[in-house]
């Protein structure tokens, strides 16, 4: 989440360097077409939540469609399409006759793989009594099995200032275009289903200056 200014950047489109992949038509810059607007408007209102910090509310949802409409109206919005499917969304925030301000990028899955970095996860595996030993045994042959109750866990993490997130693990092979930060946290691979996991994710402001569990604070510090 955006918690500071942002710097501008200036680039003149005679240094313009295009990708090759646009250069090529492997991917194509267009106005959005209408059966497309649905996905857009997710985009927008996942965006608005995760990098402006909107709560996930009806009337964010209902802004960041109208924010989104006027923009593709005006003719200020843009998709990066590859095999037919919009990738990437980005707009104009301002316009003169000779330059223009580029805000409001959009590459889902990339922005959501940048989001959870700011994410510290601890997985429990849920108890199956036909089933107990396999993670241990896989993962940590010499290590200590802890045994709690989720009601426990959930008490524990209630604690602390940050935004926890309790829940349990998808396990499917899919396209994630579209998923929000926390879905793409809390899903994996088909093949790791017989891990049985229940996950907390814990969303930090000061990722990457962390440098051990004491540097977090809680409710009662």
């Amino acid at each position: 989440m955006m918690e500071s200014d942002e710097w501008l950047y200036g680039l003149d489109l005679s240094e313009l360097i295009i990708p090759v992949d646009l250069l090529r038509g492997v991917v194509v810059c267009r106005p959005p077409l209408n059966e497309e607007c649905a996905t857009l408007r997710e985009w927008r209102f996942n965006y608005d939540i995760e990098t402006l910090g909107a709560p996930a509310s009806d009337e964010t949802r209902r802004r960041a469609t109208h924010y989104l409409d006027v923009q593709i109206a005006e003719g200020n919005a843009w998709v990066a399409v590859e095999n037919d499917r919009p990738v990437s969304l980005s707009s104009f925030n301002a316009t003169l006759p000779d330059i223009v301000q580029l805000g409001g990028m959009n590459h889902h899955q990339a922005s959501n793989r940048l989001h959870s970095e700011c994410y510290y996860l601890s997985c429990w595996n849920l108890h199956d009594p036909n089933n107990k030993l396999r993670m241990w045994y896989r993962y940590a042959p010499y290590g200590v099995a802890v045994q709690s109750e989720y009601g426990r866990l959930k008490a524990a993490i209630a604690r602390f200032l940050d935004d926890v997130h309790l829940g349990k693990v998808r396990y499917r092979d899919e396209d994630m275009t579209g998923h929000n930060s926390l879905q793409i946290l809390f899903t994996k691979g088909i093949d790791y289903a017989w891990e049985n996991e229940t996950m907390r994710s814990r969303r930090c402001s000061r990722a990457g200056r962390i440098s051990s569990i004491t540097d977090f604070q809680s409710r009662t510090t």
